[in-house]
């Protein structure tokens, strides 16, 4: 959440580039301070995100995810139902499972405003199936203009050879 709001900052003080003359100097030192800030939240998301993965495994990753969503100011609640995961997955295969519910929760807070999401995986042999659940605005799929969040589920879901399905509807959730 912090990286997405400092690249909101970061766009809206971009747009005030052309009207700094004689501030050159001072916009480029806060702007370069502004991108060793994103970068370093990402350095240390990442870190957390490998070592909780690492440590304890994708249900208990997802379930730090829950408790941090349901604790926080956000307008959200989450739940996090996961089925038959006691047995680790590879780390790739579980990093990239993370990576796919993390977009998926923030284009629910982001862009549906959604209140309510759940999400449930469900692992069976060597079949799983992620189910992502929300009561937000929704949207057409067919009108849908495909942005580097669905770009990102949908090359990660075609790295794990799945299959990714749209249920959604204006006004209906998805």
């Amino acid at each position: 959440h912090i990286g997405s709001l400092l690249s909101t900052v970061k766009m809206h003080f971009s747009a005030l580039s052309d009207k700094i003359k004689g501030h050159e100097k001072q916009y480029n030192t806060a702007t370069e301070l502004l991108d060793q800030s994103v970068t370093e939240v990402r350095r240390i998301s990442h870190n957390l995100v490998g070592g909780i993965l690492m440590k304890f495994g994708l249900e208990q990753a997802l379930k730090a995810i829950e408790a941090n969503i349901n604790s926080s100011q956000s307008s959200m609640n989450l739940e996090v139902q996961c089925h038959n995961l006691k047995d680790r997955l590879n780390a790739k295969t579980e990093l990239t499972i993370y990576r796919i519910c993390q977009e998926l929760i923030s284009n629910a807070l982001k862009h549906a405003k959604a209140n309510e999401m759940t999400l449930q995986i469900t692992r069976d042999g060597k079949q799983m199936l992620l189910i992502a659940e929300d009561n937000g605005q929704g949207f057409d799929p067919k009108a849908l203009k495909e942005g580097i969040g669905l770009n990102n589920i949908k090359s990660r879901v075609d790295s794990l050879n799945g299959t990714l399905n749209m249920d959604a509807a204006v006004g209906r959730g998805s």
